[in-house]
């Protein structure tokens, strides 16, 4: 094969080769060529588990239990995957496993720190966006300014400018 390829082409890696024992171990080589760790992996297997054990569970207060016990892997990460694994249930047609998942999302973010963040910045996101719409067409300069200046964190700030921006 290497005899095959013209001289530029030839690469040192080419002369290097390595075994992969099991299937596993060969997609591990693939992603850790790509940048993404042993620890990535491991964290990402910490999460899918999580969520199984979390859908698994049909008694509520016991999936609350389950939420404070593992806030610290209750992060965007998770929440994405959360969403992710939704959006392909309701894509394939299963309105069962979308209806779990959706339950469980409601739970995760009334108990978890992570999700009542999230909830935080939605409630000011519409606070924002309600400030706006009573500003209506008379939005100026100033009213804006002002709104801005009272804006009470960096969340709804960032709201504001981003719904205030004209759309190119």
């Amino acid at each position: 094969m290497i005899s095959k390829l013209p001289q530029e082409k030839r690469k040192g890696y080419l002369l290097n080769p390595q075994t992969a024992l099991t299937m596993q171990g060969l997609v591990e080589r693939v992603l850790e060529a790509d940048g993404i760790t042993r620890e990535m992996i491991q964290a990402q297997q910490q999460r899918l588990s999580l969520l199984q054990r979390l859908a698994s569970v049909a008694d509520e207060a016991a999936r609350v239990e389950i939420i404070k016990q593992e806030d610290a892997l209750l992060d965007a990460d998770f929440f994405m995957l959360l969403s992710r694994l939704g959006e392909t249930a309701v894509a394939s047609g299963d309105r069962e496993s979308a209806h779990q998942l959706a339950e469980l999302q409601k739970s995760l973010i009334s108990n978890s720190t992570y999700g009542r963040q999230i909830q935080s910045q939605s409630k000011e996101i519409e606070t924002a966006l309600a400030d706006l719409q009573s500003a209506g067409k008379d939005l100026t300069r100033e009213k804006m300014l002002d709104l801005v200046i009272r804006a009470p964190n960096e969340t709804r700030l960032s709201a504001l400018v981003g719904l205030a921006r004209p759309s190119p």
